[in-house]
Parts: structure tokens; sequence; C-alpha cells
């Protein structure tokens, strides 16, 4: 199955008209959710496949009867929301063309099988938390499988026997895609099988769909696509599976300029599964060749050289300064709240901004004199315009 880039560029330019209204900004409320799979079900296969520590279910939506089955998940951690976002965009897409003559839905369902679990860590994620209730990265739970919902993920793999898996993440605002200013909007990571990081037909393969994914995000983030460090652990699910035999592509989804509701970045992402899907189609009669690896380690490796605000030329103890600050998110009961934390005082900053100010027309420097690493930052107010401070989205 080959769908043509313009199809791409009309699901971005068309959205809005598919986008899932009901959910926006960082957290996701259980009542949504519930509406939302309720809705769904009325168009869609939908399957109780478990329960969380805290008895929630765990949900998953079954499209296509094709020979390939693709296996996708978000939200292991509970406050990576982004792709669950994406995920459920692309199920709203499906339910608005199911009952037309959509060629490249007819082609993909006919072509893929797939089980699709928008959070797998539904205690984690109405507490907007990493972990599950038990304090579990599930992340961490591959080798063990000692939480309810590894064992749930695991018992779809052994059940369900995916050719491809797509474990959707989301990454904090302090990674660089490379060494160049720009931050890393999306992050992909074909992970190790072995201490050794050897690469072999399962790692290519994954390789690959990364590379055409990032083919694909140049056109529309050029430069802003990042590739994971790929030490092995096999705790890890990716290195889990990978050691296992099946191909699994890690996602990644960051930050763009003052998204920080991550409602830019999520199209992206939507965008990106998407291109999977397509180039899973070709997963199994697809030869893939060493020169995937070529091209993989052409995207530029994640380094974490971001802060959210650089504040220039500020006086600290009557010296001129450079003031780097990382917003701390906090859950405030329906809101996440971003609170400024100051993480490096110098002469010049060894950091990029996503934000960069100048602090030279500030009247009063009095309140920044004794200010230290650890620090939240105090309200920069400039000429009547404020530049950092609180937020809640």
């Amino acid at each position: 199955m080959i769908i043509p880039f313009h199809f791409y560029s009309n699901l971005l330019s068309n959205y809005e008209q598919f986008k899932c209204s009901q959910l926006f900004g960082r957290l996701l409320f259980e009542e949504k959710i519930h509406e939302l799979n309720h809705e769904l079900s009325h168009h869609l296969s939908i399957k109780n496949e478990g329960n969380s520590v805290e008895s929630r279910i765990i949900t998953s939506f079954n499209l296509g009867d094709g020979p390939i089955k693709i296996l996708v998940w978000s939200q292991m951690h509970g406050n990576e929301s982004t792709s669950t976002k994406a995920i459920y965009d692309f199920l709203s897409w499906v339910k608005l063309n199911l009952n037309t003559s959509n060629k490249v839905l007819v082609e993909l369902l006919q072509q893929v099988t797939l089980k699709i679990i928008p959070i797998l860590n539904p205690d984690g994620a109405f507490k907007y938390t990493r972990f599950n209730a038990n304090n579990v990265d599930l992340n961490r739970d591959a080798k063990l499988q000692s939480q309810p919902e590894t064992q749930v993920l695991f018992s779809i793999v052994e059940s369900f026997q995916p050719h491809l898996c797509l474990n959707m993440h989301g990454q904090r605002t302090i990674f660089s895609a490379g060494l160049n200013p720009v931050p890393a909007t999306l992050s992909f990571l074909s992970a190790s099988s072995t201490k050794d990081r050897s690469v072999n037909e399962t790692r290519l393969k994954s390789m690959a769909i990364i590379n055409g994914v990032n083919d694909l995000l140049q056109n529309f983030l050029p430069e802003q696509v990042g590739r994971y460090n790929d030490a092995f652990n096999m705790n890890c699910t990716g290195d889990y599976l990978h050691s296992t035999g099946i191909p699994t592509v890690l996602f990644e989804s960051g930050h763009f300029a003052d998204d920080y509701e991550r409602e830019i970045v999520r199209k992206y992402t939507f965008l990106s599964l998407f291109k999977a899907l397509e180039l899973g189609t070709a997963f199994i009669e697809k030869e893939t060749h060493i020169e995937a690896l070529d091209d993989y380690n052409k995207i530029p490796e994640n380094q974490e050289l971001f802060v959210d605000v650089v504040v220039e030329k500020i006086k600290v103890g009557d010296v001129l300064k450079t003031v780097g600050i990382k917003y701390e998110e906090s859950f405030e009961g329906d809101d996440i709240g971003f609170n400024p934390i100051v993480v490096e005082i110098a002469d010049k900053s060894t950091y990029y901004g996503h934000t960069i100010i100048d602090a030279s027309q500030l009247s009063n420097h009095s309140k920044f004199n004794d200010l230290q690493v650890g620090d939240e930052f105090p309200e920069l107010k400039i000429n009547e315009n404020v530049f950092v401070k609180k937020f809640k989205i």
C-alpha cells in the first residue's frame, strides 16, 4: 500500500474536521474518555482487555481483517497524553470515513488487523503521574511483568501475535534534535535487543518504519525529528520485544514552539501513526536492507540541550547573569500547573531556550539578588508585560 504525499498534506489541512474535540491539553478526564469510548463503540469493535491496579478497564479498539497484525498502545506513562489524543483523532477519522468510499481506509483495513489500546495505564493517566497505582514504571516492567497492566499487554502480545508494535510515549521539553537549537518535536527509537546493540532483521524492520515516518515529517517539521539513544535495558518494553523478534517502534511526542498544551504536536503524532500503519502494510513481504541502518543513523540523536526559558542580562547579586529556567509540572485538580524553576545561573547559558528574554530593560532587579539554582523564579515583568510566571493549562 502506497499513500501519496498529498493525502497526508490534506489530513493536516482538514485536521479540525475529524480532530477529537472532547480531548484538549495535557490532562485527560476519565468521564470524557468513557463518553468517547461509548460513542465509538457504536461504530468500532471495542474490547475490555483487563483491568488496572485500581480496577479501571483497559480498553482496546479492533479494526480491519488483513494478514498483517499491528498492535498500538499509548500512555504506559500516565502523564504522557499527547499520543493518546492522536490515537483518538485517528479513531475519529476512521469513524468519519467508515461508511464512505475512502480508498485509503478500505485498503488499509483489508491489509492490516489493528489492535489499539489508547490508555494502558488508566490509573496513572487520570492522576497525571508517570507510574501506575503501585508506583511502578510500566515501561521498566517488561521482564518481570509484575503489574496487572503489563500482564494485560503481554497477554495481548501472546494471543494477538503482532507483526509490528507501536509503543507511543511523550517526552519533556528539554530535548533537542541533535546539537542544533531546534526542539525534538517527534523522536523515535529502534531499541536494542542485546547489550552490544547489534543490528538484526528485527531492528532493521523497525528502523525502516522510522525512516519512512521521518521522510514524511521532514516536509512539515524540518530538522525537528530526533532519535533516542539505544542503550540496552531488558526491562524496557521495546528492548524486550525486540529480543523476542517482534519489531517495535518507540514514538516520543515532544515540544513545538509555545505548544505546552501539545495541541500542535498531536497533529504530527497522528500523522506519524498513520504513516507507520501505511508502512506496516508492506511489512511481511518487503525485504529490509542494511541501508535502513544508514538512514536511521542520519536522524540526529536527542540531546538534553533545552530549557524552557533563558533570561539574559539580569542582575543576580549585582552582576549581570543569564538564568536558565525549566517548568516543573504538577497535578492541580482539573489543571496542570507549570512552575518556573531555576536550573542554571551563569555568565553565558549552556542551554538553548524555547523562549529567550532580554531583561536589560528591567527597572528593578532587587528581587533577583539572592536567586539560586533550585529556586522558583519570581514573576518577571518588563514595561507592564509579564514574561515569566507560573501558569496552568
